[in-house]
């Protein structure tokens, strides 16, 4: 692994708290999710290819 590029975040509409659904959230913290643990998973062998920085 050379190279991680995480672009991937949305936000809720931006919603009083109380007003945000469920479903809405679940989105969110979906897609948010993923790139925190892609990265946790690619960190560890790009040192050990030399590649990247921690």
């Amino acid at each position: 692994m050379d190279v991680l590029v995480n672009d991937a975040g949305i936000m809720d509409s931006m919603s009083a708290l109380a007003d945000v659904s469920d479903p809405e959230w679940e989105r969110v913290i979906r897609v948010d999710l993923a790139p925190f643990l892609l990265a946790r998973a690619v960190l560890p062998h790009m040192p050990a290819a030399g590649r990247g920085t921690t």
